[in-house]
């Protein structure tokens, strides 16, 4: 029934060309319709800043993350470069994606190529009334010790290094339980972390021991933290000089997120490998880094 009647009203506006009505909010004004859509995102999370959040428009795939101060700015490419040149008429999505908060939507619409404005959700300036707010869903938080190495202290004895770093992976929910797939094991890779550069983003990936008895890949977490701790020995050659973030592989499996969207982060983003990084997670406002030295 809705898309019989958005159907109509398109042919409508197209038909009447001068009207400067809009024909799907009930004669509100839409003067100079325009491709450019502005917004802002927040989380409701204490401490945590906005950026990273990955907002996403379906039927464009169109993506991008949130700028330090959560804002974000999409432009639709022109009519003629839609849809076979004919331009893209439709009732649309923004997705508003972090792993562990909860996903949000705005609903747009687009006639002809162009963003409606003056509508519920966009202003006439083709910006975002309101501000999307997420809402967490999982606290996954690190530490670890010791929080330095000089690789010229490393000793290695018969194959064995005498370095270990000691990594609390610890998960809570916030409200509603969440599962989580944390697994013991991923290929040969046992209890994988991922040490990524700071500055140059370059990802290596470790094995590591279980300190502790783990039952399950597969964990129901609710309001009581849950402590993993791991075990990463590191040699010599292992890592340049320089400062580490340690980053836990895990993937949240009770939300529905399009999967348009995840492979529009990129094919491999959910497979533990150097772009499981691109999969948007907050993981801690202020994460602790391992700083090695030469």
């Amino acid at each position: 029934m809705f898309r019989t009647v958005f159907s109509i009203l398109v042919i409508g506006y197209l038909g009447l060309v001068a009207c400067e009505s809009n024909p799907v909010g009930g004669g509100t004004d839409i003067a100079a319709p325009r491709r450019r859509l502005l917004g802002e995102v927040r989380l409701d999370a204490r401490m945590m800043p906005p950026a990273g959040v990955y907002v996403w428009l379906e039927g464009f795939n169109l993506g991008q993350k949130t700028a330090a101060d959560g804002r974000f700015e999409f432009v639709l490419p022109p009519p003629l470069a839609q849809s076979g040149g004919r331009g893209v008429s439709g009732a649309f999505n923004i997705y508003y994606f972090m792993a562990n908060f909860r996903l949000a939507v705005t609903p747009v619409q687009v006639i002809s190529g162009v963003l409606v404005y003056s509508t519920d959700q966009i202003d006439a300036d083709g910006e975002l009334r309101i501000p999307k707010t997420l809402s967490q869903r999982l606290r996954i938080g690190t530490s670890m010790q010791p929080y330095s190495v000089r690789n010229s202290d490393i000793n290695v004895t018969a194959g064995k290094t005498d370095f270990l770093v000691r990594v609390n992976v610890t998960l809570q929910a916030v409200r509603d339980s969440v599962i989580v797939f944390f697994p013991r094991k991923v290929g040969p890779t046992i209890s994988p972390l991922l040490f990524r550069n700071v500055a140059t983003n370059e990802t290596k990936i470790f094995g590591s021991a279980i300190a502790g008895f783990v039952a399950s890949d597969i964990d129901t977490i609710d309001s009581v933290p849950v402590v993993r701790t791991l075990v990463v020995p590191i040699f010599p050659d292992d890592l340049e000089p320089g400062e580490y973030e340690i980053i836990p592989y895990l993937l949240i499996q009770d939300q529905q997120v399009p999967e348009a969207l995840i492979e529009s982060l990129g094919i491999d983003v959910l497979i533990l490998g150097e772009s499981y990084i691109n999969l948007p997670m907050l993981r801690q406002a202020d994460p602790l880094t391992f700083r090695v030295e030469p």
